[in-house]
């Protein structure tokens, strides 16, 4: 998504949901932010969706090379392990 040129902002807050958050006590409880993921704030109130995005891009990465050498299912200890 973010090839394409879409903002992290646009992935955790935009009318699609992108980052669903299957864990009820990390989701958002904001009207018509349900089930989202939640995106931290800083101490001034800033939304920090790049660090959300990146966590799972990172994440995501991760699974990917798994797949590519024939695995599924580890987790890194971590980072992504190369």
């Amino acid at each position: 998504m973010s090839l394409k040129g879409i903002s992290n902002k646009e992935i955790c807050h935009g009318e699609k949901i992108y980052l669903r958050e299957p864990d009820i006590r990390k989701r958002d409880v904001m009207k018509g932010m349900e089930g989202r993921l939640k995106v931290s704030v800083n101490d001034k109130g800033k939304y920090m969706f790049t660090i959300a995005v990146s966590k799972q891009r990172t994440g995501g990465l991760y699974h990917l090379q798994d797949v590519m050498k024939g695995k599924f299912g580890g987790v890194p200890k971590r980072g992504i392990i190369k």
